[in-house]
C-alpha cells in the first residue's frame, strides 16, 4: 500500500512538473510574442532618433537636447512604462523581465543626465550619463543571453527576432 501510495504521489509530482514547464514554455512565447514584439517598434524609434544626434551625428548641444527632451525621452519613456506593465505569469520569466527593466532604467536615467549635463554645461554629469549607458548596456545584454538561455533550456524556437535594441 505504501509503495502504490508513493508511485501515486511520484506521479503526480511528474505530472504536476510537466504542467510547469509547459506554463514556461507558453511563458516564454507570450512574454516574447505578446509582451516585447509589439514595443520593438517603439524602441527603434528611440534608438534612431537618440542615433541621430550622438556620436558621428552631433551637430551641437541644442539640437541634441531639444530632440533628446522631445522625442527620445518621451518615446523611451512611454516603452519603460510598457515594459513595467508587463506582468509574466513564471517566477522564470519574471527574473529575466526584470533584468530588462533594470537596464531601460539605466537608459531613461542616462539620457536623463545628458539633458542635465547639457542645461549646466557640466561635462562630468556628461560622463556620468556615458558610464550609465554603458552599464545599461551591460544589463541589456545580460538579459538577452539569460532569455536566450530560457529559451535554450525549453527547447522553443522564435520565429522572431525579439532581439533588444540598445544605445
Amino acid at each position: 500500500m505504501k509503495k502504490l501510495r508513493f508511485a501515486l504521489f511520484l506521479s503526480m509530482c511528474l505530472l504536476v512538473s510537466g504542467c510547469f514547464s509547459a506554463s514556461v514554455e507558453k511563458d516564454i512565447t507570450e512574454y516574447v510574442n505578446e509582451g516585447l514584439l509589439p514595443l520593438a517598434d517603439l524602441e527603434e524609434e528611440a534608438i534612431d532618433l537618440f542615433d541621430s544626434v550622438v556620436g558621428y551625428n552631433y551637430t551641437d548641444d541644442y539640437t541634441l537636447y531639444d530632440t533628446l527632451n522631445l522625442e527620445v525621452i518621451p518615446r523611451y519613456q512611454k516603452l519603460l512604462n510598457e515594459l513595467e506593465k508587463l506582468k509574466p505569469n513564471t517566477e522564470e520569466v519574471q527574473q529575466v523581465h526584470d533584468i530588462y527593466v533594470s537596464g531601460a532604467k539605466k537608459q531613461y536615467e542616462a539620457m536623463m543626465l545628458i539633458l542635465d549635463g547639457i542645461e549646466f554645461q557640466d561635462v562630468s554629469i556628461i560622463e556620468e550619463a556615458n558610464l550609465r549607458l554603458a552599464e545599461g548596456r551591460t544589463i541589456i545584454r545580460e538579459f538577452q543571453i539569460k532569455l536566450d538561455a530560457l529559451i535554450e533550456e525549453y527547447e522553443l524556437e522564435m520565429e522572431v527576432d525579439y532581439e533588444v535594441e540598445m544605445y
